[in-house]
């Protein structure tokens, strides 16, 4: 029987910016046989030799049938470009492009467990400053915040020690001795390509994770196309009287015939003055405390990117990541203790 077999494999692709797509369901028309794309659009496997329809489904495009003949121990490469799902519409205001928030449907539809998947046009929709902010917009995350910014993240209602945090596949230990849970603002978001949430975990990863596990994938170079993207924000504080600054600038590009080798670089920097005013006594106490706080927080962040695709199944890659975050805090405390004596007064 394995004689009589041939491998068919190739690239699925957007028809107009000839962007690859993760996710897409590539299945021999009539039979149970159908993989799904790798991150570059990629597809492989073995069929039966003969004449048969290979079609193509993903989210937000039409389905798209080619045939081919394919003979005993023959190797076919099929790209196919498809076509998005478009109609004739009026008075339509355009607002923005999902294509990364799509893929990235797409790979939790065709993934092996309960996976939730944050794509960086996704998070560039929101001013999340790091990526605890970012995690609370997906379903069953909550976040602990400290002076009104994130810092811990929990799964499914679980204390955050019950969650293991990776980067890039690779599990970050904990800063501190005593706890398992790792601070989620010392990473900014605009260093990020996606975040994965895994709620139910798979026999390849690691099994110290009763809530689930959260993944942090860093960017790197998509097109052979010069990619130079920046951004600059900025706010006033009223209560500190002081403005607050948020800028991003990245550069990444693919090079060669085959576009095999690439490099990134991107960088950002975020500042930002917090205060608050607060009072606090005790039921049966005579004293009174007031309390202001006046914070300072910077976080920058450098990384880079470099890998060379030797092949579909072969690359090596190197990537860094530098994070740093300060946290100035200063309080002042007022303290009133009447006597009993003067509280008669009163």
């Amino acid at each position: 029987a394995l004689a009589q077999r041939g491998i068919i494999k190739g690239r699925i692709t957007d028809q107009k910016n000839k962007e690859p797509l993760t996710g897409a369901t590539v299945s021999v028309s009539g039979t149970n046989n159908a993989v799904s794309t790798n991150l570059n659009g990629e597809y492989q496997f073995y069929t039966n030799a003969g004449t048969m329809n290979l079609t193509v489904r993903y989210l937000g495009y039409r389905d798209t049938t080619v045939t081919i003949v394919l003979k005993t121990n023959e190797l076919q490469v099929i790209n196919i470009a498809i076509q998005g799902r478009q109609q004739q519409l009026h008075n339509v205001v355009i607002t923005g492009y999902t294509q990364g928030q799509a893929k990235a449907l797409n790979q939790q539809k065709n993934a092996d467990n309960i996976k939730n998947i944050i794509a960086a046009d996704q998070i560039g929709r929101f001013p999340d400053p790091n990526a605890a902010e970012a995690l609370q917009r997906a379903p069953g995350i909550n976040i602990e915040r400290d002076q009104g910014e994130g810092r811990y993240v929990s799964v499914r209602g679980l204390a955050p020690q019950f969650t293991n945090t990776s980067i890039n596949g690779e599990q970050i230990p904990s800063p501190e001795a005593d706890v398992r849970f790792v601070a989620l603002d010392v990473i900014p978001s605009d260093q990020l390509a996606s975040i994965e949430i895994s709620k139910a975990l798979t026999p390849d990863m690691d099994g110290d994770a009763i809530g689930g596990s959260i993944n942090l994938i860093t960017r790197m170079a998509q097109s052979r196309k010069a990619e130079i993207s920046g951004a600059f924000g900025s706010g006033y504080n009223n209560l500190m009287g002081k403005p607050n600054l948020q800028g991003q600038l990245q550069y990444g590009q693919r090079f060669g015939k085959d576009e095999k080798f690439g490099m990134l670089f991107n960088s950002n920097y975020y500042h930002n003055d917090l205060g608050s005013d607060n009072f606090e006594r005790a039921v049966e106490d005579n004293e009174l405390e007031l309390r202001d706080y006046s914070l300072t927080r910077t976080r920058m962040g450098l990384s880079s990117a470099m890998d060379y695709k030797f092949n579909n199944h072969h690359e090596v890659y190197f990537k860094g990541l530098y994070s740093r975050f300060t946290d100035r805090e200063q309080r002042r405390r007022y303290v009133f203790k009447p006597s009993d004596e003067e509280i008669e007064k009163l």
